[in-house]
């Protein structure tokens, strides 16, 4: 299986799908807990109403500021999107991206975990390529934590 991270710069969509070794409800707990966010991804996640369809809140990227998220699907333990705004504003907005998991259980102690990030036909494709370069290869690093932290975790 390729699990490279794959743009397509026509649909501004990036996807990603990895393997990780543990039962899909505890690659589950890791995606959607809070401190396991801070651990894995490197920076704060803050919800201060929860982690539920519909919540507010942020992720900060340390040293530049908090992005504002809202969690539009929260299926346990299959599927969980999320609003992902813009560094400093307030609120997702309409340049907001939409970023999606799924998990799919792989086996009894493994669970595949796509993500698909969409949002990027407002840039003109030059704008767009370069953001969705970077991306993708945040996508590889934050990903290849992920799984790492999962299965140390598990």
């Amino acid at each position: 299986m390729d699990t490279t991270a794959k743009a397509d710069l026509d649909a501004g969509r990036i996807t990603r799908t990895v393997l990780v070794r543990t039962p899909q409800q505890a690659a589950w707990n890791t995606l959607t807990d809070p401190a396991a966010i801070e651990a894995w991804w490197g920076h704060p996640a803050v919800f201060p109403d929860g982690m539920r369809q519909g919540a507010a809140g942020t992720l900060e990227w340390v040293g530049h500021g908090l992005m504002p998220v809202r969690i539009e699907r929260f299926d346990e333990p299959s599927h969980f999107d999320l609003l992902w705004g813009e560094l400093g504003d307030e609120e997702p907005g309409e340049t907001a991206s939409l970023v999606q998991f799924s998990l799919a259980p792989d086996g009894p102690d493994r669970t595949l975990v796509t993500v698909v990030e969409s949002g990027f036909t407002h840039l003109d494709t030059a704008a767009r390529r370069a953001a969705m370069e970077d991306n993708v290869t945040g996508w590889t690093l934050v990903l290849d934590a992920f799984v790492r932290h999962a299965e140390t975790v598990a």
